[in-house]
């Protein structure tokens, strides 16, 4: 019998995101702890930055992406110096 695979709704992909880029959870015990593969974690994130819409759905889940991208943004600066 073939598995069924898992559909994850924009919500809860935003959700993911938000855990590891807001609060810094680190990725491979976020994704073992939800039962998702790091590829797929990493392929959202990929998606959230390229072209939003494809993550977010219709826009009805994009609190806290700012938030996420702001710390995403002073991170990087961090590091630079």
């Amino acid at each position: 019998m073939k598995k069924q695979r898992k559909r994850y709704s924009a919500e809860d992909k935003v959700a993911v995101l938000r855990r590891h880029l807001v609060e810094g959870a680190p990725v491979w015990p976020l994704c073992d702890e939800l039962g998702l593969h790091p590829t797929m974690f990493y392929r959202s994130r990929k998606g959230l930055f390229e072209n939003p819409p494809a993550v977010r759905g219709n826009g009805a889940a994009d609190s806290g992406l700012a938030a996420a991208d702001g710390v995403k943004s002073a991170r990087r600066r961090e590091k630079t110096r």
